[in-house]
């Protein structure tokens, strides 16, 4: 039409209403689906989809009709009644007047155009051209207008978008899957998406609703920027986990976390959920009596069931219920002036993140012969260490699907037949031999053997193993450290280097 500013179109001479540019991603007065449709010849269904309400149905998975908040103004009276997107910026971070783009699609034959899906806050890359997007101008660094008189060019300084092309390093690779579940959850046609690392492995969030996967990344999202859990829990993950190691030429690493999380679902988040139990052990609220939302989550993690994945949907989204409540609940207890300038979890050592790539047994030559007295967490980083393992934790992990992880914090009371299978296949080792790398082989000293054979276990029956358990009442009794080890240094200098099981004692100094 000849217009220098695009804004014009919302503005139309001898028409006394305009449509704000702020709100055209979420268009929803009819009075503006009445004048854009006359102005741009489209009637209110297409105008619809091409909102961010076209994805109302699948975030929030409604169907139903949309009620109006002020009669004749909201919804969408006449031709379509169709679900209106609300809180949305939890999931669009570029719901307003601002965009990220992919330069590479600007370059495209025709001119190129903005795709809606790039309004979420979850989409870093172009699947299709594995590259990053881009939010702001690589001269002037302006934020991008979604208005611009020319898509390929910076409306400020006349720099070309498409100059400012970053590639997706290999190490980043993992991201396509994310990126491939969330779009996919979107709806958004397979032509978008690009193709799928080869070998990759389907994720587990696929067999999920996709009002039951965006409720899993609000919920996310929620705890790492709302008030008051962002401020002492997302620099706890952040040093923890470092993922910039992964991708460290991006600087937006929160997001880059939330990918992590997500990614080989629930591998990453089995190491989530064991970095935040040592980081909520060091306060003495968790341990208060009083603190019932302690007590349940310790119940979960000892149960076994979310180490598998090939748990149930159902026994999935209700541990992650029980989850998000429990560390909602814990980050908005009143601390005091000197607990609150204390860093969370500031002893929990940081973990290397790593690919799924290093999820492998080991091969012979990498295996290990325990050592007289010898701990079983010592066997495992021993033999993770010949590995050449940043973590140790992969180790604990089945190389198979469906994945089992061993809970490391249960290796000194190591009690679950699966448990022992997926360490019997990893370490080469036997029940009986990894028994007495245990402290359940002093079950029947340290307690009578009638306690020995009932102990009280999360477990059912069946998924424990037929032989004398030692106690937890026992371990408290007796002063047995379940989470840390006493070392000797002479010990360390020997060949072969272990740790000693009896240095878990607390009598035992010398």
């Amino acid at each position: 039409m000849g217009y220098p500013q695009p804004d014009w179109i919302l503005h139309p001479e001898k028409v006394r209403y305009s449509v704000p540019r702020e709100r055209l991603s979420l268009l929803a007065r009819q009075l503006d689906y009445d004048l854009l449709g006359r102005l741009l010849n489209l009637d209110e269904a297409i105008l619809y989809n091409l909102t961010l309400h076209r994805f109302a149905g699948r975030t929030s998975g409604t169907h139903g009709a949309i009620k109006a908040d002020i009669p004749g103004a909201l919804g969408f009276p006449r031709l379509i009644r169709l679900p209106r997107l609300w809180n949305a910026q939890q999931l669009f971070a570029y719901a307003g007047p601002t965009v990220q783009v992919c330069p590479c699609c600007l370059d495209e034959s025709g001119g190129g155009y903005d795709r809606l899906y790039w309004r979420a806050a979850l989409v870093l890359i172009c699947s299709r051209h594995r590259v990053w997007l881009i939010d702001a101008c690589p001269t002037c660094y302006k934020p991008i207008p979604a208005l611009r008189p020319k898509l390929s060019t910076c409306p400020t300084c006349g720099a070309d978008y498409r100059r400012r092309v970053l590639p997706l390093p290999p190490q980043a690779s993992w991201l396509y899957s994310t990126h491939h579940v969330f779009l996919k959850h979107l709806g958004i046609d397979s032509s978008e998406l690009g193709e799928s690392p080869p070998g990759d492995e389907p994720s587990h969030l696929q067999d999920l609703a996709p009002h039951e996967y965006f409720w899993i990344v609000a919920e996310f999202l929620e705890i790492l920027l709302g008030q008051p859990y962002c401020e002492r829990l997302l620099p706890f993950l952040l040093r923890t986990l470092q993922v910039e190691d992964l991708v460290p030429s991006s600087t937006r690493s929160m997001l880059l976390l939330m990918h992590y999380l997500l990614a080989h679902w629930p591998l990453h988040f089995w190491i989530l959920l064991e970095c935040l139990q040592l980081a909520m052990e060091e306060d003495d609220l968790w341990f208060h009596s009083a603190y019932a939302p302690s007590r349940e989550w310790e119940v979960q993690l000892n149960r076994g069931d979310i180490w598998y994945q090939g748990i149930s949907k159902e026994q999935m989204l209700a541990f992650l219920r029980m989850f998000f409540q429990t560390v909602k609940d814990y980050f908005q207890q009143p601390r005091q002036p000197r607990q609150r300038s204390i860093p969370f979890g500031e002893r929990v050592i940081p973990v290397k993140s790593s690919s799924t790539q290093q999820l492998r047994s080991p091969r012979p030559d990498e295996l290990v012969s325990p050592q007289p007295w010898e701990d079983l967490a010592s066997v495992i980083s021993r033999i993770a260490r010949n590995m050449d393992l940043a973590q140790a934790d992969w180790v604990l992990i089945s190389p198979e699907a469906p994945h089992r992880k061993v809970y490391s914090l249960d290796l000194p009371l190591l009690r679950r037949p699966a448990d022992y299978q997926v360490l019997e296949r990893q370490l080469g080792l036997d029940e009986r031999s990894l028994y007495h790398l245990t402290l359940n082989r002093w079950a029947t000293h340290l307690q009578t053997p009638e306690k020995g054979a009932h102990v009280v276990s999360y477990a059912s029956p069946e998924q424990t193993i037929g032989r004398p358990l030692l106690s937890h009442s026992a371990v408290r009794r007796i002063g047995i450290s379940l989470r840390d080890i006493k070392l000797c240094p002479a010990c360390l200098e020997e060949e072969p280097c272990y740790d000693r099981l009896f240095w878990r004692l607390r009598l035992v100094i010398y």
